[in-house]
């Protein structure tokens, strides 16, 4: 089954549900063909893969390491002129 992001402030879908901007869905809660919807601008289809998430865990992880030795740099005393 497919899925797709909202692009517009709010889509109405099958049995009076409102998905927000931003929100994923999947093809069965649209109220028209989701090709329509896409052409029109009010969806994208969303594609996620194994691969994709784990190469921004590990991009995130990364971020992290390098900001914490930033920031012992910072903490740690310089040395006293004698």
């Amino acid at each position: 089954m497919r899925n797709f992001k909202v692009l517009v402030i709010a889509h109405c879908l099958k049995q009076n549900k409102v998905a927000k901007w931003g929100e994923v869905v999947s093809e069965s809660q649209l109220t028209s063909p989701a090709d329509e919807l896409v052409s029109a601008g009010f969806i994208e289809e969303v594609f996620e893969s194994k691969e994709v998430v784990d190469k921004q865990e590990q991009i995130i992880a990364d971020e992290i390491e390098v900001k914490s030795e930033e920031v012992v740099k910072e903490v740690l005393p310089k040395k006293a002129k004698k």
